[in-house]
């Protein structure tokens, strides 16, 4: 019986020792803080693959991604802090074949990718990367494959940043999507820098509603609408960025959107330069604006515009066009070899030209038509291949202190109902006269020096109302004034 006793113990201590040393293999503790791991297409660091990773590791974790394709059964959602790290958007790729997105963030911490490509090849309507909001900085990653279609309430995007989302998107390409970037983010410190935007089915980069930010040093071009569309109340500062071969403008402002476009290129687009219009207000400082289809940089609708410093040359039509009821001031641009005019009004518009210099124009350094008002102040118009200014239709403008020089036809022609008021104005050397009236034009010229013109210093046909008074007019082949 003792012996009994003593074997029923021993038994017992076995299976105590025993549970405890099962309990010891099963019982690994979850990480309590960030980790770092690596994961490869087939799974790793004690993951199956790598939606199981992201479901797993603590928030703060850093998982990084071996070269391979990572294929997504279903879209993945991310709402903790988290960074992806590939080996490179040529070799790490994450593919998802299922709408409505690949990856969507929904957190208030950051959400880091560096060099991964992500990538939609499915068929429903879905975007690629979606952010809805907290912090995004994202790095040489590539964004590919969007789907849209015509009757689809959303605008689709390889990159769409909601809400509050802020952060930085850096050196970056997004292409073959509906829109490379959309952003609707009220956030005011959302940097798009160094990315390409190209071939993208609508535009670059689309900002919607009040979003913000910067977008700056990219190359944005062979976009099948515009390459930067601005629509709602959008306000970023556009800076530095080369937009080119896009098949309408660079950069195109509606509705009520604003901001300042600073030392971007635009050229060789199927439009405009830069377009701005309906309601839009914005400030175009020191943009290149050159070999548009169109125009260099056109304002329209009831949009205004300061508009200085820019060069707008070798456009397919004009270098600055201003129609409708659009209101602006041209302050010290450049405007050379337009195929038609350097500056023209047309429509109801209204504005100020100050110290802008407009020369070698296929017609004329500046022109106004329609009813447009306009103040033209200490610029050049030299060399055109028509007229200096030539001055139409029931337009009505002031004009004083410029240059006309060396024009094929005379430095400033009135005409057609137009009403001027030319004041201290230099008009020599041109091909006809120096000032011309025509067609029933009226005003009052007063203090203008007309010399060496190849006919006659100041020309006034017959029905104009024309007021002459201490012009100083010499050296001209035909008359000095001449009054039909």
């Amino acid at each position: 019986m003792k012996k009994k006793a003593q074997m029923g113990l021993l038994c017992l201590a076995g299976m105590l020792m025993l549970a405890c040393s099962l309990t010891g293999i099963s019982a690994e503790p979850t990480p309590a803080g960030p980790v770092d791991i690596t994961v490869g297409p087939d799974g790793g660091g004690g993951y199956g693959n790598l939606a199981e990773a992201i479901a797993g590791v603590p928030a703060g974790s850093a998982i990084r991604l071996e070269a391979g394709i990572y294929r997504l059964e279903q879209p993945l959602l991310i709402d903790k802090e988290i960074s992806l790290v590939g080996s490179g958007m040529d070799l790490t790729k994450i593919i998802s074949s299922v709408g409505d997105y690949v990856v969507r963030f929904d957190g208030a911490a950051p959400f880091r990718a560096y060099d991964i490509t992500f990538s939609y090849e499915g068929t429903q309507l879905s975007d690629v990367v979606v952010v809805k909001s907290g912090e995004v900085l994202i790095n040489n990653c590539r964004f590919v494959g969007a789907r849209s279609s015509e009757e689809d309430e959303f605008y689709r995007a390889g990159l769409a940043l909601l809400g509050e989302t802020s952060g930085k998107v850096q050196n970056c390409e997004f292409l073959n999507n509906p829109y490379g970037i959309g952003t609707e983010t009220s956030a005011a410190d959302v940097l798009f820098e160094g990315n390409r935007l190209h071939h993208n089915t609508y535009a670059g980069i689309k900002y919607f509603a009040g979003s913000g930010g910067i977008a700056r040093n990219n190359e944005v071009y062979e976009n099948g609408l515009s390459g930067i569309i601005l629509v709602g109340e959008a306000a970023p500062l556009l800076e530095n960025n080369k937009l080119h071969h896009n098949t309408e403008s660079g950069v195109v402002y509606f509705e009520n959107s604003n901001g300042t476009a600073r030392n971007n290129e635009c050229f060789a687009n199927g439009f405009s330069g830069i377009s701005v219009t309906e309601s839009a207000r914005v400030v175009l400082d020191g943009n290149t604006c050159v070999e548009n289809t169109d125009n260099g940089i056109r304002i329209a609708g009831n949009a205004s515009a300061t508009v200085k410093g820019n060069n707008c040359s070798r456009n397919g039509l004009h270098g600055i066009m201003v129609r409708e009821q659009a209101q602006v001031e041209l302050v010290e641009n450049t405007l050379d070899g337009n195929t038609e005019s350097g500056i023209v009004f047309f429509g109801s518009s209204k504005g100020t030209a100050q110290g802008n210099t407009s020369t070698g124009n296929g017609l004329h350094g500046l022109g106004t038509q329609d009813e447009s008002n306009v103040r033209v102040v200490d610029n050049v118009f030299n060399q055109n291949k028509e007229a200096g200014m030539r001055i139409s239709d029931n337009s009505v403008v002031e004009i004083r202190g410029n240059e006309c020089v060396g024009n094929q036809l005379s430095g400033i022609i009135v005409r057609a109902q137009a009403e001027a008021t030319l004041d201290g104005n230099r008009s020599n050397e041109n091909m006809e006269s120096g000032i011309a009236f025509f067609q029933n034009a009226s005003g009052i010229v007063t203090n203008n020096e007309c010399a060496n013109n190849t006919l006659n210093g100041i020309s006034v046909g017959k029905d104009n109302s024309v007021t002459l008074e201490n012009n100083n007019c010499y050296g001209n082949s035909g008359e000095d004034i001449y009054q039909e």
